[in-house]
């Protein structure tokens, strides 16, 4: 592990020399499309702006301690000749210079009078409370190991920044919601190493929040589980913690959840990304994981080029550097094959994924939570739009991924689907459609059975005007075959049961009966479908399992529609074998009214829809109007 992260080291510092603008003395060319023009205009001041903007201050200040590391190394002849020459490495004078440079602008421009830190330097306020703690690590860890670098006034003005963002923190303790895990982490952990260091007798109180919090995320679940963003920020949390800490119970405390949860849950997943996924940013739909923990962990042999956070990487190295120092991480190799893992996300919301050798698939029983997920974006709340609350991913030549998309067409043309397609920008936090008095509410409900899946879904809500509406299957990077049960290529827009072959994998869909809505009102169901519609465009195969397909918008008000599917998967079989079990399998799909007064038609009753494999029997029954 140790020339791992010897390089993963050097990979840091040439990003940082690459990024820093010597002349703002911090890292620029944050790109400021990430944001839309109505934020770039109301959140920053556009005087600041430089052709190297923007300048984030969590990536300066952890630059900053990314070459004290390095500085203790001294020898830099792994790294390119470009950056070997570079003048701020020619000796330890000038690297010590160029961190004191950049302390020193941090020091004058990132501190509110609240205390907070400001994300960016054409901020001229703070706008994002998250900066705060971002920006308190790596200061916490260069005042922790590097005091003695530093000149005398500018380590007291350090202590200064910090001790003022103990209120910050304290105050969170009590605001923040459980549910969003890595800034109350982030409160919790702070407060705690902040009156440890600045305030003695508030400790023991921070001490035991921070072990009630971890305790919670033990026993209720992790609402930020199934994430590899997330993992790696709740990572870097707990290693500041046992790396700054002269508590050992707080220590142990830190170290005990990094090795029995965290870590624990990036070794069943290895080098592929999680399915199902949460708060995944996964807009391209990859199947590999594009943070650096395979490769530090031994999983994978080289480091990713597409890291969507090469400075949230370079604070997490430049920490594991450090607790390697005087820990050891205990992480289990996961090398049976198959293998299946249930974590719990909330008491009635867990995550099931099945990883063989060719495929991962994983699907949330009950999405969304009733308590901490919400699907929908109302303001900015809701998390749709970055989950994947069914995923499985192929190890096929294509590397093809299977995603359960929730689509929709505005009555304007505009097309959106969550989750996000495409690169990450804040325009991608969208609600799904507009609508008239009320957002909706999709769900689903999952049975997963290693290789075999059924899912129900739902929408509930609907008011607006749309041209279509719907879940669907969208398969990215497809260069495989779509057959029916005869082994015949589907050429029509629409089939019933399908196989997709790809190589030597095949996978089995069945669509289930869902509500159309064309025709359909709130007192009279117009009808039901049960095929898919098939789009194929280059590497690109969606099977739609639209409730809404028209050409032309319509006023749409509905109480529940309903649809699903099921899905079978085989590695190393044949497709006359593969055949035959599909054609094996029985489905039935019932609703019931038992009601007085209160089921107007099936959409209203309770479903119950049970699969009949060869060697499994799956069933769901959902009443439509409990959670």
């Amino acid at each position: 592990m140790k020339n791992r992260l010897i390089r993963l080291q050097d990979h840091c510092l040439q990003d940082g020399l690459t990024r820093y603008d010597s002349h703002a003395g911090l890292i620029g060319d944050y790109d400021p499309a990430l944001y839309t023009p109505e934020q770039l205009k109301t959140r920053f001041s556009a005087e600041k702006f430089t052709d190297r903007s923007l300048h984030p201050y969590r990536d300066s200040v952890s630059f900053a301690l990314c070459l004290l590391i390095m500085k203790k190394r001294s020898d830099f002849s792994a790294l390119p000749e470009k950056f070997r020459n570079d003048p701020i490495l020619k000796d330890s004078a000038s690297i010590l210079a160029e961190v004191q440079k950049i302390l020193a602008v941090f020091l004058k421009n990132a501190p509110d009078p609240d205390g907070r830190l400001k994300w960016f330097l054409e901020e001229p306020k703070c706008c994002d409370g998250n900066g705060t703690f971002f920006s308190s690590a790596p200061l916490l860890l260069i005042e922790h190991y590097f005091a003695n670098e530093l000149p005398a006034e500018q380590l007291a003005e350090i202590r200064k920044v910090l001790k003022n963002t103990y209120a910050v923190f304290e105050k969170e303790t009590h605001t923040g919601s459980w549910s969003y895990v890595n800034p109350t982490l982030g409160a919790y952990t702070f407060s705690a190493l902040l009156s440890e260091k600045f305030y003695p007798e508030q400790f023991e109180k921070h001490l035991a929040e921070f072990e009630i919090f971890l305790n919670f995320l033990t026993n209720e679940g992790i609402a930020e589980n199934y994430t590899t963003t997330y993992l790696l920020v709740d990572t870097m949390i707990l290693l500041c913690a046992a790396n700054v800490t002269e508590n050992e119970q707080l220590r142990k405390a830190a170290k005990d959840f990094l090795d029995g949860v965290l870590f624990k849950e990036a070794a069943f997943f290895g080098d592929r990304f999680p399915a199902p996924y949460r708060r995944g940013y996964n807009g391209n739909y990859v199947t590999k994981r594009y943070d650096f923990l395979p490769f530090l962990f031994g999983w994978g042999d080289t480091i990713p080029e597409n890291d969507r956070d090469p400075f949230l990487t370079m604070l997490t190295v430049m920490s594991f550097s450090l607790y390697l120092e005087r820990n050891e991480i205990n992480i289990a190799q996961e090398k049976q094959i198959p293998r299946e893992i249930t974590m719990q996300i909330h008491p009635d919301c867990h995550g099931q994924s099945y990883l063989n050798e060719k495929y991962l698939l994983g699907a949330f029983d009950q999405y969304p939570s009733r308590d901490n997920i919400v699907w929908q974006c109302v303001t900015v709340g809701g998390s749709g739009w970055q989950d994947g609350p069914v995923y499985a991913t192929f190890e096929n030549e294509a590397q093809t991924s299977l995603s359960l998309r929730l689509e929709a067409v505005d009555a304007d043309g505009t097309f959106r689907c969550h989750p996000f397609e495409g690169e990450f920008t804040m325009e991608k936090l969208q609600k799904i459609y507009t609508w008239r008095s009320f957002p909706p509410e999709p769900k689903i409900r999952t049975i997963l059975k290693q290789n075999q899946l059924l899912c129900l879904t739902k929408i509930d809500r609907v008011d607006a005007e749309l041209r279509k509406l719907g879940f669907s299957l969208h398969f990215a990077r497809f260069n495989g075959e779509v057959l029916d049960l005869n082994g015949n290529p589907v050429t029509e827009e629409s089939a019933g049961a399908v196989i997709i072959r790809m190589n030597d994998i095949h996978a089995g869909l069945i669509p289930l009966k869902r509500v159309q809505m064309h025709g359909s009102s709130l007192w009279k169901c117009a009808g039901f479908k049960n095929d898919f519609r098939i789009k194929r465009k280059e590497n690109i195969l969606d099977l739609m399992m639209y409730n809404l397909d028209e050409e032309t918008a319509e006023l749409c008000t509905q109480n529940h529609v309903f649809g699903g599917f099921f899905l079978i998967i085989e590695q190393d079989c044949s497709t006359e074998e593969f055949i035959r079990k599909m054609n094996a399998v029985k489905i039935s799909d019932e609703s019931a009214k038992n009601r007085i007064n209160a089921a107007i038609d099936l959409r209203d009753a309770i479903r119950t829809v049970k699969v009949e494999t060869e060697d499994k029997n799956l069933e769901i029954i959902w009443d439509h109007y409990p959670w």
